[in-house]
């Protein structure tokens, strides 16, 4: 019986290794296992992440443009302050101070015109009082050539304020006019140069913006599917 038992022993070794072994075949018969593959868990957190950056790029996006056209609408508005600036001068100048600068010029020349007929006539007067003969010739001649000087000097006044007055109108006016009317054009350029900005400005932002919308709309997509997957 002994004999028996010791011969039974080794064959029940030999069937319990050989279920283990089938055991251990069996568990590792499944498909191979990829060690770098990631959990459905984690696609999804990255895809959140990526679409909170996204939402703030949109956010940060507008808040940029929100500013930058703010400075584009302050810079339009200081032009437009030059430009009117710019025109009232111009007009302040042409319908005031040049016509008032004209109108003195011409009360220059007008008293020029009166002192040289003022000589002429007492000229006439020195003439008639000392053709008579009863007068000396040397009195006559002194008083007759003071006249004549007096006469003389006048024009020569008179040729003067004509002259400062020609030169006021076609050279400091006319110059002045020019240089206010140059400012003013230049002035009306840099505003309409402003708005132009501006529009430009914000079809820029705009373009941005909905480039950026686009991507979160991508984003949430991606997200969607990924959990629709998990």
């Amino acid at each position: 019986m002994q004999r028996i038992l010791r011969s039974l022993v080794p064959l029940g070794l030999v069937l319990v290794s050989t279920s283990c072994a089938l055991s251990v075949g069996s568990k590792g018969s499944g498909a191979p296992v990829d060690a770098a593959a990631k959990p459905a868990g984690e696609d999804a957190v990255q895809a959140e992440r990526e679409l909170a950056l996204a939402r703030l790029d949109v956010e940060l996006g507008s808040k940029k443009g929100e500013h930058a056209l703010a400075e584009k609408r302050e810079a339009i508005l200081q032009k437009r302050a030059a430009r009117e600036a710019a025109q009232q001068e111009l007009h302040v100048f042409m319908s005031m101070e040049r016509p008032h600068k004209l109108a003195a010029a011409d009360i220059e020349l007008d008293d020029a015109k009166k002192d040289v007929w003022e000589a002429e006539q007492e000229l006439e007067e020195l003439k008639a009082m000392y053709s008579k003969e009863q007068f000396a010739e040397r009195a006559k001649e002194l008083v007759l050539g003071r006249g004549e000087k007096q006469l003389a000097l006048a024009k020569r006044r008179l040729e003067l304020a004509m002259a400062e007055r020609a030169a006021l109108e076609t050279g400091e006016l006319a110059q002045q006019a020019t240089k206010l009317q140059e400012a003013l054009r230049q002035a009306a350029v840099e505003h309409e140069f402003a708005e132009r900005g501006l529009a430009l400005a914000e079809l820029e932002v705009k373009a941005e913006l909905e480039k950026a919308r686009a991507e979160v709309e991508a984003k949430e997509r991606a997200l969607t599917k990924i959990k629709a997957g998990a």
